[in-house]
């Protein structure tokens, strides 16, 4: 099935695309209390952009389609998937068990259940695993791509744009000279345009996290452990 264009349907004016901020911003705390794996969280947004690239939602039943697919991506991606009396105490017994089964069966019937599909998380993990990243520079890239995945317009870049895009920051941030170089080689003129704006708009997404509504990447990242993710996140900041 090919990539939805995405930017032609009705996603893309989902209350100006409040409803899907808020929905991520959702997803993130999920994944923040219940320590759920990164692509879960990842593969849960894929899948609800590819079914709204496809399908009509109502307002009213976004919630179901959200719960839907991190139902199915937890299936997908943890050991111990989510059980569904968990996520409907989530939803405050808005959804019953019933009708996330539904959703979800209508879900992956949209999607072809093409759950097999490339994330920003999974470029990233590989990424850093090739490069040895600091865990500093491993939490800064992480924090980019949450950042990107609250919002819609980063969906004009690919994932593996996005990672690139990402690791430029954190390499350039930490000084690392030896991942910098990687940045400096000859390769397709086009490619590296669509890499610095996708840079450009990740450092546009960091100055406004401040003050964006949707504060649940970070408060993830500023409560972190090591005091040099919640200093380097400081200093993109200004």
């Amino acid at each position: 099935m090919p990539r939805p264009n995405i930017a032609n349907t009705q996603a893309e004016h989902l209350a100006d695309r409040q409803e899907r901020s808020i929905a991520v911003d959702w997803l993130v705390e999920v994944q923040t209390r219940g320590r759920l794996r990164t692509a879960t969280i990842f593969l849960a947004v894929s899948l609800i952009d590819g079914y709204l690239a496809l399908k009509e939602v109502k307002r009213d039943s976004l919630q179901l389609l959200v719960v839907a697919a991190l139902f199915a991506a937890a299936k997908f991606e943890e050991i111990q998937p989510l059980q569904l009396r968990d996520l409907v105490t989530l939803t405050q017994q808005t959804c019953s068990k019933q009708d996330i089964r539904a959703m979800e069966a209508k879900l992956l019937t949209t999607v072809e259940f093409r759950l097999c599909r490339p994330t920003a998380a999974h470029f990233a993990d590989r990424y850093l695993q090739t490069h040895g990243c600091e865990e500093v520079q491993g939490a800064v890239v992480a924090y980019l791509l949450q950042l990107a995945l609250m919002d819609f317009g980063m969906l004009r870049y690919t994932p593996s744009e996005q990672v690139t895009a990402a690791a430029m920051i954190s390499s350039r941030l930490s000084g690392d000279q030896a991942m910098q170089a990687n940045f400096t080689r000859a390769g397709a003129p086009n490619r590296e345009q669509r890499v610095l704006r996708c840079a450009m708009n990740l450092c546009r997404l960091v100055q406004a996290a401040k003050k964006s509504p949707w504060q649940a990447v970070r408060r993830k990242f500023m409560r972190s452990r090591n005091p040099g993710v919640s200093a380097c996140i400081s200093e993109l900041e200004e």
